[in-house]
Parts: C-alpha cells; sequence; structure tokens
C-alpha cells in the first residue's frame, strides 16, 4: 500500500467506476479536463499496473463533451476492490479503507488529493460591506455520502486545516474560506488537477491582484509563502 494508490482510490472514489458485467471487468475515471487525464490519471494508471488505459472522449447528457480514462482488466479491477473501492453503485456505500485510516500522513494526504482533484471546487468568496467588496479564495467539495465527508474532514483536522462543515438536504460538504486557511490547505494536501492548480491565477502576485484583498489580508497571505508554496 502507498500513497499512489490511495490517491487512486480517492480519485476513483469520487469520479471513478470500477465496472462488472458479463465477465467484463473495467475501471472508468471521467472528467472534463483532457490534460488531468493525459498527464496525470493516464500516467499514474500506467506506473501502478504496467497498462496504458485508453482516454476517449464522451457525451454527457447534457450533450457537453468530456472525457474518460478506461482500463480493462479483470486482475486490476479486483486488486482496486480489495483496496476497498466498491464495484457498480458505490455513492452512499464507499467507504474510507482501513488501510488509508490508519496509514501514514503521506498516504491520508493523498487519498485526500484524490478525493479533491475529483470532487473539489476552487471559487472565489465574495463578501460585501458598505464601503468595500472583498473577494476571497474558497476551496469546498460537496458529496452524498456523508461518511466519506466526515472521514475526510477528521484527516484534515489532525493536518491542521481549518474548514466549515454544512449539510443540505441529501448533501454534505465542508468549505475552507480565506487567504490563510486555504494556504494551510494547500500545504497540507493541495491538488494535481492543472486547472484546479492555476483556478486563482499563475502567480501569487495574479493571485492577489486577481482577489481584489486588501493590504492587511495581503500582508498576512504574504507570510505564507509564495506562489510555488501553494502548488501555483
Amino acid at each position: 500500500m502507498n500513497s499512489k494508490l490511495a490517491y487512486l482510490v480517492g480519485l476513483i472514489g469520487g469520479d471513478g467506476c470500477i465496472c462488472v458485467s458479463k465477465g467484463d471487468y473495467s475501471i472508468h475515471v471521467v472528467d472534463s479536463c483532457l490534460e488531468f487525464h493525459q498527464t496525470v490519471i493516464a500516467p499514474l494508471f500506467e506506473e501502478c499496473f504496467g497498462m496504458r488505459p485508453r482516454v476517449s472522449p464522451m457525451k454527457t447528457h447534457l450533450r457537453r463533451t468530456t472525457f474518460r480514462t478506461r482500463l480493462r482488466s479483470k486482475k486490476i479491477a479486483e486488486f482496486l476492490i480489495s483496496l476497498g473501492i466498491p464495484s457498480g453503485k458505490k455513492t452512499l456505500v464507499m467507504k474510507t479503507p482501513d488501510w488509508i485510516l490508519r496509514g501514514s500522513e503521506e498516504i491520508q494526504r493523498s487519498y485526500i488529493r484524490g478525493w479533491m482533484d475529483a470532487e473539489g471546487c476552487v471559487t472565489r468568496l465574495l463578501l460585501k460591506r458598505e464601503k468595500k467588496n472583498y473577494i476571497y479564495p474558497k476551496i469546498s467539495m460537496q458529496v452524498a455520502n456523508s461518511p466519506i465527508r466526515d472521514e475526510i474532514c477528521a484527516m484534515m483536522e489532525k493536518f491542521g486545516v481549518r474548514f466549515s462543515k454544512w449539510n443540505s438536504g441529501n448533501m454534505h460538504g465542508f468549505a475552507v474560506t480565506g487567504f490563510k486557511n486555504a494556504g494551510e490547505y494547500m500545504n497540507a494536501v493541495g491538488f494535481t488537477h492543472p486547472r484546479k492548480l492555476t483556478a486563482w491565477g499563475l502567480t501569487w502576485h495574479t493571485m492577489t491582484k486577481t482577489m481584489g484583498c486588501d493590504s492587511e489580508r495581503r500582508s498576512e497571505s504574504h507570510k505564507l509563502g509564495r506562489s510555488s508554496d501553494w502548488g501555483l
């Protein structure tokens, strides 16, 4: 068990599927970013299993084009199932495997990163005040599986990441808001997804300029380090 497999468990748990039908075994990961498939997902499958998966476009129910990385192998599918990824519909039955919960910090960080690359969202939070509006970074995730949310939050809390949890109907989520808290997340976990790495701007300067933060907030944020510390 290693951090790369932990990342795959989180990634497939969020945006993937293990399909078993009439003797056919396949592993799928779906994401709209072709670069993510070509530079991260496909090379990782090949590195871990010695087989190059197929990356192909597919149409969604909204008639939008997204992309799928697919690998056909009974042996690999059964191995991934043994790691704790359920086959078929897994939305409400997926649990964080014990080997990850009891694993090293590196394994747990990679597992969270896999989930966040799949289900995480990087946005800007607008706070309106009487004299001025402020824009802050926001990192969030929502899933229908509340135990997964809670397990991820428990691990992040151990790493010193501050967040707020929420529930709305059948969805359960958390949010990391503000420069300091987002910096703690990026230093502890981060992203591998190309679009999420560049969502705030390519450099620290462009990020703070885009956010329009005030001088006090910019000074506080600068103490966290430059853009390289954020993985940007």
